[in-house]
């Protein structure tokens, strides 16, 4: 998305955001590596995999680690139970997921003509003690 110019705020758990830290900037630069890889190989007459005359430019990461470092300071921690606005009647709060260490996972309400609707709801999500 920031590669694209997004530049509004990207809501995570604190957790989510401490992962993100080096997995956006490990991922990136494995990207930026694999390309250069690819697009050597393309240039060795001995290793070229392509159909004559077909020609699709050269490979590009998804996202760079210019882009990741980029981003990273648009994560705005949210904790868990803590209602966060996306949008006027809308809004999301993550909760503990409870099967792995720091997961959680997004309850969203909307409301509108004064009625409210929740997702997931009570009966989705496991009953009681959920949102």
């Amino acid at each position: 998305m920031g590669k694209h110019g997004f530049t509004g705020p990207i809501y995570a758990t604190p957790a989510t955001i401490d992962l993100c830290n080096w997995m956006l900037r490990d991922t990136a630069h494995i990207q930026e590596k694999d390309a250069e890889f690819l697009n050597r190989r393309r240039e060795n007459p001995h290793h070229n995999d392509h159909h004559k005359g077909e020609d699709h430019g050269p490979v590009v990461p998804l996202y760079t680690t210019e882009d990741a470092e980029r981003v990273l300071p648009l994560f705005q921690p949210v904790p868990y139970h803590a209602p966060q606005t996306l949008a006027p009647g809308l809004t999301y709060a993550p909760y503990d997921a409870g099967h792995m260490l720091g997961s959680s996972y997004v309850a969203l309400q909307e409301e509108s003509n004064g009625r409210a609707c929740a997702w997931p709801s009570r009966e989705t999500s496991g009953g009681r003690g959920f949102p």
